[in-house]
């Protein structure tokens, strides 16, 4: 489409009654100012808001460059822009760090503080989609931290170019990630203490802000929120980029040569896929491969693909092990677990590149090899994919109760990572989130069992497979929908376990 020039016009924004610098907006207003905001005719334009002169003023630029360029050129004292977020667009993941300062949390800790909440995010973003986005590719790691301190704020943002297909699908993600810090808190895990204070009688209050991701504007760096305070967004890592590179950062959205590979889709989306993963199943090889072959066409969704089995090389002795023995029924639990992240791995990873998942026909052949050749005991099996992320776990030999594949990289995760990196004096951010770095950890023999039990309220785990011995975890009870009214509070369903 042709160029055109910025388009701006004043909109007076809905104010929140919680805080009066949050306004709210309508994007149909926008729309209704200026035939630039139709993103299919005009697939490269950005939105940005400002609040000075006038508030509130929408700035619509042909591109994200045309209108970095434009803000970077604006006077210094009327920097008071915002990127404003779509709902219907890829995002790129960001945080917002916050707390009144005090004697014990100077500037500089406070900047530690950030990163280590930076660092356990990556870690929960790994455990919540079962795998590490900076191997898949789906972004380079790198985090950029931007100060506004002031002498009554503490404050500090951080960009990525981790990507979310919406602005809602960050949002869910991060308040399942609110629910894993605030349990590991009421645990007393010295680990994640850091990220809590207390203030005004308000006990355990985190320093993240879980309430930015939503469809509103957000301060770009280099940028003040308004005229009565000097607290520009300055960058906090030694850096010779421009100022328009620096604004760049601040981008939301996704736009021209800086586009991600993959985007990381809804926990709805995962809980689906999961939820279609075969349970009790007969003991045949033939039954298996058949719910195996409809697993995977309907997590693909192409009812037109023909029906197919599985590819074994020693198909006896795989019978034999999953289906001849009752009793063990846990090998079989455990290779379908591992079914179930192959296939889930590449639906999320590899979908954009691939028509299909041609390697559906091999997929309970590799499970088997991955079962295997990690050793015979589930605790053996933890410790070699520990040892694969840069962790050798100290630990006794007893048996573990993780038995699910996804489960036991998300304990590696967050847990052994997590205690790696607290440990880690400085910490290095970029070297942990790549998994570059060497750590020998120890952590109590029952915590396995802990993660397992209080892991349904903050990683996306399918009501069918939660135990019955967590599933007071779960928002909802399948006991409170089921059956006859019971005689509990509505607010006390989900404890009736």
């Amino acid at each position: 489409m042709a160029d055109f020039l910025p388009c701006s016009f004043s909109h007076e924004a809905k104010r929140r009654k919680t805080k009066k610098d949050a306004p709210t907006i309508d994007p149909a207003s926008i729309a209704s100012n200026s035939p630039y905001y139709d993103l299919t005719a005009y697939p490269a334009r950005v939105v940005l808001a400002t609040t000075s002169p006038v508030p509130y003023t929408y700035w619509i630029f042909s591109s994200a460059e045309a209108a970095a360029i434009h803000v970077a050129n604006s006077v210094p004292s009327q920097r008071q822009w915002f990127f404003f977020v779509e709902p219907a667009r890829p995002v790129f993941a960001y945080l917002d760090f916050d707390r009144p300062p005090s004697k014990e949390m100077s500037r500089d800790k406070f900047f530690r503080v950030a990163q280590l909440g930076v660092a356990y995010f990556c870690l929960f973003v790994d455990a919540f989609y079962s795998f590490c986005v900076v191997d898949a590719g789906v972004y380079s790691g790198e985090w950029w931290f931007y100060s506004a301190c002031t002498d009554r704020k503490l404050s500090i943002h951080a960009h990525s170019r981790m990507a979310f297909v919406s602005v809602d699908a960050l949002s869910a993600v991060m308040e399942k990630f609110r629910a894993w810090l605030a349990w590991l808190n009421g645990q007393g895990d010295a680990c994640v203490a850091p990220l809590f204070f207390t203030t005004r009688g308000v006990h355990a209050k985190c320093t993240i802000d879980y309430t930015v991701y939503t469809k509103r504007p957000f301060r770009l760096p280099l940028n003040r929120k308004d005229k009565e305070q000097q607290n520009y967004l300055l960058p906090l890592q030694n850096s010779a980029s421009s100022q328009v590179e620096e604004i760049l950062r601040g981008f939301i959205h996704p736009y021209k040569d800086c586009m991600p590979e993959c985007a990381l889709p809804h926990p709805n989306e995962l809980l689906r896929v999961r939820s279609l993963r075969p349970v009790n199943i007969a003991p045949s090889l033939d039954a298996l491969s058949s719910c195996i072959c409809t697993f995977i066409r309907q997590t693909y969704a192409t009812p037109t693909w023909r029906e197919f089995g599985q590819l074994m090389d020693d198909p006896d002795a795989v019978c034999n092990a999953l289906c001849g023995n009752n009793a063990d029924r846990r090998v079989y639990n455990e290779v379908m677990s591992i079914v179930g992240y192959i296939v889930e791995r590449a639906f999320l990873v590899d979908i954009p590149r691939m028509s299909d998942f041609s390697q559906r026909s091999f997929v309970l052949d590799v499970a088997w090899e991955v079962l295997h050749g990690a050793g015979v005991s589930r605790r053996a099996r933890l410790s070699t994919y520990a040892q694969h992320g840069g962790i050798e776990w100290e630990s006794d030999d007893s048996d573990c109760p993780l038995d699910d594949f996804m489960l036991q990289q998300a304990f590696v995760s967050l847990e052994l990572r997590k205690h790696a990196f607290f440990h880690d004096r400085p910490p290095s951010l970029a070297a942990f989130v790549a998994r570059k770095t060497q750590h020998r950890v120890c952590v109590p023999p029952d915590r396995a069992d802990e993660f397992r039990l209080a892991s349904p309220s903050f990683l996306p785990i399918p009501l069918g497979q939660i135990p019955l011995a967590c599933m007071h975890l779960c928002l909802v009870s399948p006991f409170s929908v089921v059956g006859p009214q019971l005689p509990f509070p509505s607010n006390h369903s989900s404890n009736i376990l």
